[in-house]
């Protein structure tokens, strides 16, 4: 489909640090995310979860206090157990949470049969939705929004406070997880909504060019719109060169 060659050359704009936060979490979110969702999640993608990064996150949960360990000069194995014994618990739980969904993935039925959305991120536990904050800060209803920008990294954060100040480093693993797991929803959410406001923006401009442009609208009594080029004296050339400006109407007829 041809595009509005107008909107994007005069008020198409990339924020890069919007796309560089995006890119960074994106990449960066995957692991965390997996962390605390295979236990409040269900249902998931067969291309969204994935075995054998759960199993390579099971290793270093398994490696990495070992690791830790060895490398602090007079530290005591009784004071290991102590620490970790929480962090150990979890990783059974985990690899065993892992286990189900590989199973449940297994016996869903294909993408190609379009049955199923591949990159699904899991179906949330009804409990949270049924989760309403008090009104003086809010009055609308719980959205799936709400749910995982705020609710189930909730969830996670505040049981890994609580474990970080009795000095359990699974703790600190909790909460550093679920402040990426609330990041990365949240910079989803809002390259979606940009990306609908820029569809809207895009229809907008479809609708005043050929009233600014064509037929000399005054702009101000517009939506916003502000045609920002000069205009050929002649009407007719303004309505030869509109067509280049806009996208062909049978295309995106066709598109809908």
């Amino acid at each position: 489909m041809t595009k509005n060659t107008y909107y994007r050359q005069v008020y198409g704009r990339i924020n890069m640090s919007q796309v560089f936060l995006n890119n960074f979490f994106f990449k960066c979110s995957g692991y965390p995310r997996m962390m605390l969702e295979v236990f409040i999640r269900k249902d998931f993608g067969e291309r969204y979860f994935s075995w054998s990064k759960s199993l390579w996150a099971t290793f270093l949960l398994l490696v990495g206090p070992l690791f830790y360990h060895l490398n602090q000069w007079g530290a005591t194995w009784g004071g290991f157990f102590s620490q970790f014994t929480t962090w150990y618990l979890y990783t059974a739980v985990f690899t065993y949470a892992c286990y189900r969904h590989r199973q449940s993935v297994k016996h869903t039925p294909g993408v190609f049969d379009f049955a199923r959305f591949s990159l699904s991120s899991g179906k949330t536990l009804p409990v949270f939705k049924t989760i309403q904050l008090p009104t003086w800060l809010s009055k609308d209803k719980t959205s799936i929004r709400r749910v995982e920008t705020l609710f189930e990294p909730l969830a996670f954060f505040i049981p890994g406070l609580l474990l970080y100040t009795g000095r359990q480093p699974l703790g600190l693993l909790l909460m550093v997880c679920a402040v990426i797991y609330a990041m990365s929803y949240v910079l989803a959410y809002k390259a979606g909504d940009i990306f609908v406001m820029n569809k809207i923006d895009e229809m907008i401009c479809n609708e005043e060019l050929k009233k600014t442009f064509v037929d000399g609208m005054d702009q101000e009594g517009g939506r916003g719109f502000t045609l920002r080029s000069r205009r050929p004296v002649d009407a007719e050339r303004r309505q030869e060169l509109l067509p280049t400006m806009l996208p062909d109407e049978k295309e995106v007829f066709e598109a809908r």
